[in-house]
């Protein structure tokens, strides 16, 4: 349990809460909505406790920088870094905010941007949404993720072929352009459903892995990290 002073007590309540912070900044976690909800009404449950705490935050895809200020502001103590497959997104570096310029797919460039950041409270994948792209970057950057950390997924509707399979993402979603040229950019939700299902048949048999819990919301997952030696 997290015990606040009235100083600090009185602070958070001044300060901007995420989904204003999201306005602020104009990004699109705010307007995107199911079931009425947003992205952030599930995030703030488990972001606002730590809001003090979290000293670094890491998110795939950088696009226009919106959600990285927006993390930027949120949490008051922590560095926040991005990675973008886009070289253009480098622009939108300022205090703070450090981005990488490579594929999320890459191991070694997955590796020194994590040699050079150390572990992480939070990663949040908002990068190119397919799914072979999200089960690699899980599972290279998960161990780097601090005990009781977070590693979120979003934008899951884009998993099922119907959703993205029907145009050419290198067309309709700007930086998509600088992936290689011959990889096939298909999603293939079984890829995920077994990736997913790989996680709770582990969790229902007690093997003792660094996940301690998934967590399903709409088109979003939440893994936990454990705190096991």
């Amino acid at each position: 349990m997290i015990f606040y002073t009235c100083a600090k007590l009185q602070l958070i309540t001044k300060m901007k809460t995420l989904s204003e912070l999201a306005k602020k900044h104009k990004t699109d976690k705010y307007t995107h909505k199911y079931l009425g909800k947003n992205y952030l009404d599930f995030y703030s449950d488990w972001m606002s406790k730590k809001r003090f705490e979290v000293t670094k935050f890491l998110e795939i895809g950088v696009r226009g920088g919106a959600s990285l200020r927006m993390w930027k502001d949120f949490f008051p103590n922590a560095f926040i870094y991005g990675i973008d497959i886009d070289p253009t997104c480098k622009s939108h570096e300022e205090d703070r905010v450090k981005i990488f310029i490579g594929s999320q797919n890459n191991k070694e460039f997955l590796e020194q941007v994590m040699q050079e950041v150390g572990e992480v409270d939070m990663i949040l994948d908002d990068g190119s949404h397919i799914v072979k792209h999200m089960i690699f970057s899980f599972n290279v950057l998960f161990n780097s993720v601090k005990k009781e950390g977070l590693y979120i997924i979003e934008d899951l509707r884009t998993t099922y072929e119907e959703c993205q399979n029907q145009h050419d993402v290198r067309n309709i979603w700007p930086g998509m352009k600088y992936n290689d040229p011959e990889e096939n950019l298909k999603n293939r939700r079984n890829d995920f459903n077994l990736f997913i299902q790989k996680h709770f048949e582990n969790l229902d048999k007690g093997v003792k892995t660094p996940l301690e819990s998934v967590h399903y919301y709409p088109s979003t997952v939440i893994f936990k990290k454990s705190n096991y030696e």
